[in-house]
């Protein structure tokens, strides 16, 4: 399912690395290194998209649910100076 859908419009691309509905650019990477990356898999439920804003306490992405089939915000509890994530990391 990653690799076949838009990380920003969760719309079908096929094998496209630019989004024919939206343009969004395949592979982009995340603003900053210790967001998760789009197309990270949350709960076996959440797929998460592009990083829609960030904030002293948290990250909010854009994300697709499964099981209710339809695009939602996940928002990361993350407080600035109290907890550090490496680029590719999930926890």
């Amino acid at each position: 399912m990653a690799g076949k859908i838009c990380f920003w419009c969760f719309k079908s691309k096929g094998n496209q690395a630019v989004c024919p509905h939206c343009g969004y650019a395949q592979g982009s990477e995340p603003e900053q290194a210790y967001q998760l990356a789009p197309g990270t898999v949350l709960h076996k439920r959440y797929v998460i998209g592009v990083s829609i804003g960030i904030g002293g306490f948290g990250i909010t992405y854009k994300a697709f649910d499964a099981m209710l089939r339809m695009i939602v915000a996940v928002k990361e509890f993350y407080p600035a100076g109290l907890v550090n994530r490496g680029g590719g990391e999930k926890k």
